[in-house]
């Protein structure tokens, strides 16, 4: 068993399906959740990608499990209240 930020990836590595229908109450997608942030390189700086990977999050509409812990955590900071299971939906 693997955990990377208090977040066991082996136990929900086999739900995932990186596009959400529902992020929250107010938010409906990745891209949307990124969009929260003031641009993307900021987005990209808070969960220590860079620009390049943290673009093509927010055009696929997609975030790797392995980085969730870190957008949890940098949302938190920025007064966003995301989590594990927001992003699992």
């Amino acid at each position: 068993m693997y955990s990377a930020g208090g977040v066991d990836r082996d136990a929900v590595r086999g739900v995932l399906s990186h596009k959400m229908h529902k992020l929250g109450r107010s938010v409906k997608s990745f891209r949307e959740l990124i969009g929260r942030w003031p641009n993307t390189a900021a987005f990209g700086r808070d969960i220590n990608v860079g620009y390049e990977t943290a673009r093509k999050m927010k055009d696929r509409d997609s975030i790797r499990d392995v980085h969730w812990p870190s957008v949890i955590a940098a949302a938190k900071k920025r007064g966003m209240r995301i989590t594990l299971e927001d992003l699992m939906r």
